[in-house]
């Protein structure tokens, strides 16, 4: 027993895992641990070969992006006393919004408002598993019932996506609904194709926290 769980200890990436867990925890602690788990963050990332690009880590930009902030606020804050946090929650509506905004206007040169049929995304991923449950005909019928709304469907999503950057520039309550929008767009995707962007949804959610249960605005 104790000769195998040495053989694990001596697999690198399980200590870099179980590393990154401590840190992680530690972070909810005390905040200055954010510099160590990012530091192992970017050493894990490079172990895969995925430094640059960061392809497959996709899911995790938005999170990692605001830690990455986080953690020049903190600096600014032990280095020169700086606490404007109002510019730190900006600048997170601004990450936040920033790879919708990318994916949004990305889209319009693909003649995605044209072209694109969203309901074949069903049919499509049914095929490979995804609601394995339900009957041809019922994804046959959800499918057609999808396209009867498709052009309004992707119109709304790219109008979503173009206005997120500019979050903080509406009314609280316009906001909030954009968020609540942003939410049900991850559920529809999660629905239609099986990716569940769930970091994306919770980042989401604690932003509409954020707006309900604090005068964020007044610190801005």
């Amino acid at each position: 027993m104790v000769g195998e769980i040495l053989k694990l200890f001596c697999d690198s990436s399980l200590v870099d895992r179980i590393l990154l867990l401590t840190l992680l925890a530690l972070l909810f602690l005390r905040p200055i641990f954010i510099f160590p788990f990012l530091m192992e963050v970017l050493t894990f990332a490079g172990q895969y070969g995925i430094s640059s690009g960061w392809h497959m880590w996709a899911h995790v930009h938005m999170p990692l992006n605001i830690l990455f902030l986080f953690a020049a606020f903190l600096f600014l804050v032990f280095a020169c006393g700086w606490k404007q946090s109002g510019t730190f929650i900006y600048l997170c509506f601004v990450f936040v919004g920033a790879p919708y905004f990318i994916s949004g206007i990305a889209k319009l040169p693909l003649g995605w408002l044209s072209d694109n049929q969203v309901q074949l995304l069903l049919p499509a991923t049914y095929a490979n598993g995804w609601l394995g449950f339900l009957s041809p005909e019922q994804v046959g019928s959800i499918t057609n019932a999808i396209g009867l709304i498709n052009p309004a469907l992707k119109c709304l999503v790219i109008l979503i996506e173009c206005v997120s950057p500019f979050l903080i520039y509406f009314g609280r309550r316009m906001a909030l609904v954009i968020l609540g929008l942003l939410i049900l767009f991850h559920v529809g995707v999660l629905g239609l194709s099986g990716i569940f962007f769930w970091q994306w949804i919770g980042i989401c959610f604690c932003l509409i926290i954020l707006m309900w249960k604090t005068k964020w605005y007044e610190a801005v």
